[in-house]
């Protein structure tokens, strides 16, 4: 399995859903397959490394730009500025804004 082709993919289409089936059909290997080898690879499962790099994503656009949270939201794929909201507090223990005016 070719990482760096994941991630990539990962960080091209980071402002959607990403289904499973589309990782797997890139790759041409099974779901089971791609899930062990992946969470072997990288420490967890895809779809909470996706999280992460969304997470991380979120925190780059709030230190260097002015979008607001529904605009953050829809650039790194989460379905709302509040579950945006609610994700990154559960992560940081801070909220966007706070976040946002403590930098």
């Amino acid at each position: 399995m070719e990482l760096q082709q994941v991630f990539d993919y990962f960080d091209a289409h980071i402002d959607r859903q990403i289904r499973l089936e589309e990782i797997c059909r890139l790759l041409g290997m099974s779901k089971f397959h791609f899930l062990r080898l992946f969470k072997k690879a990288v420490g967890v499962p895809p779809a909470q490394y996706l999280l992460n790099r969304r997470l991380e994503k979120t925190a780059l656009l709030l230190r260097h730009t002015n979008l607001d949270l529904e605009a953050i939201a829809r650039r790194t794929g989460f379905s709302s500025h509040n579950y945006l909201c609610k994700t990154f507090k559960d992560r940081f223990s801070i909220t966007p804004n706070k976040y946002r005016k403590s930098i």
